[in-house]
Formats: C-alpha cells, sequence, structure tokens
C-alpha cells in the first residue's frame, strides 16, 4: 500500500512540475506572450519572431518596436523576448538571459536598461 500511495505521489509532483513550463508568467494570450489591458482595451503582445512588441486596439496597430534591434543582442542567453509585464505607463520586456528594456505604453519608445 504504501508503495502505491508513493508512486501516486510522484506521479502527481510529475504532472504539476511539468505543467509550470506550460504558461509561464506573461503568457495570457495562447502560444505567444502578452497583456490583455482591460482598463482601455489595448492588447500588447510579442510577434512570433520575439524581437517584435506590438500595441493594438482591435484591429488597428498603435505602434510595433523590434526591441532587439533597438537595444542590440544580450550579452547572455538567446536575441528573443521572454517576458514581458506592465508596470505603470511602461512595458518591461525581458530578453536574454536577464537584459531588459521599458518601452512607453503611449509611443513605443523603447529605453534600454540593460542587465542586472
Amino acid at each position: 500500500m504504501n508503495i502505491l500511495k508513493t508512486g501516486i505521489i510522484v506521479l502527481l509532483w510529475t504532472l504539476l512540475c511539468s505543467c509550470q513550463h506550460i504558461f509561464p508568467k506573461g503568457e495570457d494570450m495562447g502560444n505567444h506572450l502578452g497583456i490583455n489591458d482591460r482598463t482601455n482595451s489595448i492588447v500588447y503582445s510579442v510577434e512570433d519572431n520575439g524581437r517584435v512588441v506590438s500595441a493594438k486596439k482591435g484591429d488597428d496597430i498603435l505602434w510595433s518596436v523590434d526591441v532587439i534591434k533597438q537595444c542590440g543582442n544580450p550579452a547572455v542567453g538567446n536575441p528573443a523576448i521572454r517576458h514581458i509585464e506592465k508596470q505603470g505607463e511602461f512595458i518591461i520586456a525581458t530578453f536574454g538571459k536577464h537584459t531588459s528594456a521599458k518601452i512607453d505604453i503611449h509611443t513605443g519608445t523603447v529605453e534600454c536598461i540593460g542587465a542586472d
């Protein structure tokens, strides 16, 4: 009976750990990173190439910016955005291992923050 309990616990633990990689933080829009800001009906998303962040309201593209082109390749890690989050009036995009950029939500202007 103890072997059965241990087996069930191991199985559940394995399932729990593997599920954490299906929807990483910030990924709430299907198979790409995005933020749905319900206060202004604007969707901020990373395009499939992993380099471009866009702001869309309905079918209209408000702005689109290639973060990797403007900030350059990260010193460590892949040149692809792996996380975005909204902080006040800015979108913080993390790319590479730990390089960040700050994007103005109104204009799409990019400020390269660098690595932490």
